[in-house]
């Protein structure tokens, strides 16, 4: 009998602990969420521009040169792109 009071005993706890972490855990997401709407808030006033195949070109060309150590370049085709 004392041991079916240890094992509810401990049941609540870990039923209370999972409890606290799904409602830490939806306050995180909330927070998430919160924080996505202000980005989308921010970015919605970002300039309207078309992205031309040699902007599109440019830009991948500076990222490819900058993972392989070509900083020079990144920065030009990034500088230019700007």
């Amino acid at each position: 009998m004392g041991n079916i009071l240890v094992a509810c005993k401990t049941m609540n706890k870990q039923m209370s602990s999972s409890l606290v972490d799904s409602s830490e855990q939806q306050a995180q997401l909330q927070n998430v969420h919160t924080k996505n709407q202000v980005v989308q808030k921010k970015s919605s006033s970002a300039p309207n521009q078309n992205l031309s195949k040699e902007l599109l070109y440019d830009l991948l060309l500076a990222e490819l040169a900058s993972q392989r150590g070509d900083y020079e370049l990144a920065f030009e085709k990034y500088y230019t792109s700007a």
